[in-house]
């Protein structure tokens, strides 16, 4: 394998299934400490990740729904190319992921997904769910995905990195509802 310079993650929703890619964040970024770290995800969901100290940049889309979403994501494809991405990591379990990874691979870029089978997606783009990955929690599954690039599970504990603004209203509110710093 080439040497990896630059990486896109990608999860474009929902709140907690961004959060729960955080762990693999920091295991890219301890496995490849001078790769540049790129994070497509939904708009309404990027300043999440702004303050994540192993993000170089977060990119956004507008939507991923119909033809709007996908104009949108040919419009990110587009800027994206222009970085020379040497990894893209796919951290959906939807359809989605195999269209997106379709046009990864037609792009030449290598692609990881978190699918059902912990590989790259592969036509047909079906895929079934076993019993056994039902019972295995997603933060695992994105570790499985990536085992193939040799990232270790380590932490698996998913990181909210807050802003100054952020951390003082958090200690406000707190200590308002009867939570000392001790307790915390």
């Amino acid at each position: 394998m080439k040497k990896i310079e630059r990486i896109l993650m990608i999860r474009l929703s929902s709140l907690g299934d961004i959060i729960l890619t955080t762990p693999i964040l920091k295991a890219m970024r301890k496995k490849f400490p001078e790769a540049e770290i790129y994070y497509l995800t939904k708009k309404d969901y990027a300043e999440l990740l702004d303050t994540n100290p192993y993000i170089n940049k977060v990119i956004n889309i507008d939507t991923y729904d119909g033809i709007s979403g996908i104009l949108s994501l040919i419009k990110a494809i587009s800027s994206i190319r222009k970085l020379k991405i040497d990894l893209v990591v796919d951290m959906h379990f939807r359809h989605w992921s195999y269209f997106r990874t379709a046009l990864w691979n037609l792009l030449l870029v290598n692609c990881i997904g978190a699918s059902i089978k912990i590989k790259s997606y592969k036509l047909p783009f079906r895929h079934k769910q076993s019993t056994r990955v039902l019972q295995t929690h997603v933060v695992n599954l994105h570790f499985q995905a990536l085992k193939n690039i040799g990232i270790p599970t380590e932490e698996n504990h998913p990181e909210l990195f807050l802003n100054p603004k952020e951390k003082n209203w958090a200690d406000y509110f707190l200590n308002e509802n009867g939570f000392n710093k001790k307790d915390r």
